[in-house]
């Protein structure tokens, strides 16, 4: 009963944090909408490799990032700066439609930068984290955190799979995401800079 709370737990946070729209999401939706869906499961299986390190990071040294961000102020402003300055970037390119179509790069690599720098899925996991062992489902032994690290991989390709199933759908029914795709995303990562420094 312990194991299965434990992988519905891991699972269930997996889900929520790869949900809302964001850099990996949306890149994957326009990617699948643009190259098919093998290519975009590339870039989910980079992000997921990210999200691996940040859950394994979140279990093992989330207590020493809280603290670094507390008490340095510096860290807080690198929560900040990162996802500002990306979204700035996003809203100054032209839009991946219109600018990417013939560009060949490593998907699986454009994967895991895109989530490496999107700082505030490790916050969200240093938060999960702490929840998960305030709670105390079960001990951190090595078996326990590969049954976490495996829920985890497994809910965020499952949600990036569905988002690249949908971006036909999506894509087409709202036009206006394909054609101002790169300025959606600045935006959304701006607004994750600005609600990390209230946070702060």
């Amino acid at each position: 009963m312990e194991l299965i709370t434990l992988i519905s737990v891991s699972l269930l946070a997996s889900i929520i944090g790869a949900m809302p729209l964001g850099l990996v999401n949306l890149t994957v939706l326009e990617v699948s909408y643009r190259k098919g869906l093998p290519t975009a499961m590339k870039i989910a299986g980079g992000a997921s490799l990210v999200e691996i390190l940040f859950v394994l990071v979140a279990l093992m040294a989330g207590s020493i990032i809280s603290t670094a961000i507390k008490n340095m102020g510096w860290v807080q402003w690198l929560f900040v700066a990162v996802p500002v300055f990306t979204g700035i970037y996003f809203l100054l390119k032209k839009n991946h439609f219109e600018a990417d179509q013939d560009r060949n790069r490593n998907e699986f690599v454009r994967g895991a930068f895109l989530n490496l720098i999107s700082l505030q899925v490790l916050l969200y996991w240093i938060f999960a984290a702490t929840l998960i062992n305030h709670n105390q489902y079960t001990k951190m032994g090595l078996f326990t955190i590969f049954i976490v690290v495996l829920s985890v991989c497994f809910g965020k390709m499952l949600v990036l799979w569905v988002y690249a199933k949908l971006s036909k759908i999506v894509l087409e029914k709202f036009q206006f995401f394909s054609i101002q795709i790169s300025r959606l995303i600045g935006i959304i990562l701006i607004l994750i800079g600005f609600s990390q420094y209230l946070k702060f």
